[in-house]
């Protein structure tokens, strides 16, 4: 039997990923789709427990993955009865922690996923939302930026605890931004090659990334020539 932390934490995935792969959600309609899904798991497996899936449950999952930054409010529409359904949508923080869930399904689902978060105003995606969604029928970029997005996940979180280390010693705080390219950072001497082989066929196809990777070249560049400087001064 899994332990209560574990539970907790996929349930918070599951509801998570269910966002990722419907678009966004009200509080019914999330709980919707995981009463569906649960049914259909049930004629395959055991049942999970009864009142994983309660309205207030789901309520209080949406509102820690809120608190968290990987879900946001991206609109609000008024009902006849006058309540106000909130419309909880993924944050890019949100898109990119989907990518650390067992199963690999926003990976496996990478095409249908962006197409559905890039059409949305409100999700920002790291590179211009119109320039991914014109090229991402392609398969190399499909492919590609799906394993980029895997590589930034899978070292995100070690990048963040660097990152408040980083602020603890007085280096100002880091917007989510700056940690995601120091994340690209770490990814591209984690992955070497990988990273290397992604990175061409990115800048072949998206001028955006192309940009970034040039300015990110020359921004190690830059600290390679300071680093030459203080090391070996003028011998």
């Amino acid at each position: 039997m899994p332990a209560r932390y574990e539970v907790f934490e996929e349930a918070l995935d599951e509801l998570e990923m269910t966002i990722l792969l419907n678009g966004p959600m009200t509080l019914y309609d999330a709980r919707k789709a995981l009463l569906e899904k649960a049914k259909t798991a049930r004629r395959t497996g055991p049942e999970k427990q009864p009142n994983r899936y309660a309205m207030a449950t789901v309520d209080r999952h949406l509102k820690m993955l809120k608190e968290e930054g990987e879900i946001t409010v991206y609109r609000t529409q008024k009902h006849k009865s006058g309540q106000i359904k909130k419309f909880y949508g993924l944050t890019p923080l949100g898109f990119l922690m989907s990518f650390t869930i067992p199963g690999q399904v926003a990976k496996n689902n990478f095409t249908n996923v962006m197409k559905i978060w890039l059409r949305e105003r409100r999700f920002r995606f790291f590179l211009p939302n119109d320039e991914v969604l014109s090229a991402i029928d392609n398969r190399e970029v499909e492919t590609h930026l799906a394993s980029l997005c895997q590589m930034v996940a899978d070292i995100f979180p070690e990048a963040e605890d660097l990152a408040e280390y980083l602020m603890t010693l007085g280096f100002g705080q880091l917007s989510l931004s700056d940690i995601i390219a120091f994340t690209a950072s770490l990814s591209a001497a984690r992955y070497g090659e990988q990273f290397v082989e992604t990175s061409r066929v990115l800048a072949r196809h998206l001028p955006s990334y192309r940009t970034a990777i040039r300015q990110y070249i020359s921004a190690q560049r830059s600290n390679l020539d300071r680093l030459e400087s203080q090391v070996l001064g003028g011998s």
